[in-house]
C-alpha cells in the first residue's frame, strides 16, 4: 500500500477497488482472489435510498477509472457507450413509468437523464472527468 498509495478519494462508491488492484499490478504485485472469503454488508441499502446519485456516481467513477488508466480513444468510446446505454435505459424506464412503475421508475428516469446530460455537456471536455 505504501508504494501505490491508499484508495483514491475521487472515487465514490465504485471502482476504487479496481483502481488500487491495477496500481498494485502495475508495481509488480500479484492480486489474488480468495473465493472463500466472505464480507457481509447491507447490500444496496445506500443505493436504494439515493438512486439518482448512485447511478450517476457509478458512471462518473467508471469514467474517472478510464481517465486514469486508459487512452483518450478509449474514453471517447466509453462515453459513446454510456450515452447509448443510458438512452436505452431512459426509454425503458419511461415505458415502465407509463405502465405504473412508481417511484423507482421515476428515480431511474431522473438518474439517466442526468447521465445523458453530463455526457453531452462534457463531451468535448473528456479531460475533465471529475465533473462527469
Amino acid at each position: 500500500i505504501e508504494s501505490v498509495g491508499l484508495f483514491d478519494p475521487a472515487f465514490f462508491l465504485y471502482f476504487e477497488d479496481q483502481d488500487i488492484c491495477l496500481r498494485l499490478r502495475e508495481r509488480g504485485f500479484k492480486v489474488l482472489l480468495c473465493p472463500d472469503a466472505r464480507v457481509e454488508h447491507a447490500s444496496g441499502v445506500s443505493a436504494a435510498r439515493e438512486v439518482k446519485k448512485t447511478v450517476f456516481e457509478s458512471y462518473r467513477s467508471l469514467c474517472y477509472f478510464f481517465y486514469l488508466h486508459k487512452s483518450k480513444d478509449s474514453m471517447l468510446a466509453l462515453r459513446l457507450a454510456i450515452a447509448l446505454g443510458a438512452a436505452i435505459r431512459l426509454v425503458l424506464f419511461s415505458i415502465r413509468r407509463l405502465c405504473g412503475g412508481g417511484d423507482l421508475a421515476r428515480d431511474r428516469i431522473a438518474a439517466y437523464r442526468c447521465v445523458i446530460s453530463e455526457c453531452v455537456i462534457n463531451w468535448q471536455r473528456s479531460d475533465h472527468v471529475r465533473d462527469f
